[in-house]
């Protein structure tokens, strides 16, 4: 657990459990590939943030990401339904492309994985907020792998 982690409620250090066991873990079904194959390369710049407004949270991504080096922020503690989550995500993104932000919501009631398997944080919606150039970067280099062959249509 990297130095931001050891202020956390136990809520965010549970999440942050399940990132490192779930997330950033080799999974046989997948090829071993981990489900975010580059989250161990970037796990002392991300943050778990408690919220009940993550709008506020995410504009201070915007403001300050390159001041504190973060590549990624979770946002959790907020209670939005499935319909409430992908809606204000959308809306988000829209207002967020030029800053080279995207958000990417995770949501309890989530019936379809696209890996064909559950993963999704099953506790509490979560919005993850990132910066696309980072994504777009692993993007190029798993494409170079056989990693896009596992996800399901």
């Amino acid at each position: 657990m990297n130095k931001r982690m050891s202020k956390l409620d136990v809520t965010s250090k549970r999440i942050w459990r399940w990132i490192i066991s779930t997330i950033a873990k080799p999974n046989p079904r997948i090829g071993n590939f981990p489900v975010c194959p580059f989250i161990n390369r970037y796990k002392d710049h991300i943050m778990i943030v408690k919220t009940e407004d993550p709008r506020h949270v995410i504009d201070n991504f915007v403001t300050f990401h390159k001041t504190f080096a973060l590549e990624a922020v979770v946002c959790h503690g907020f209670d939005f339904s499935y319909e409430h989550l992908h809606s204000f995500v959308n809306k988000q993104n829209r207002r967020l492309k030029k800053h080279d932000i995207i958000c990417l919501g995770m949501h309890p009631d989530t019936e379809a994985e696209p890996l064909g398997f559950a993963y999704t944080y099953r506790n509490e919606p979560l919005i993850i907020i990132q910066r696309i150039s980072t994504l777009e970067a692993a993007r190029k280099s798993l494409e170079k792998t056989d990693y896009y062959t596992h996800y399901k249509e």
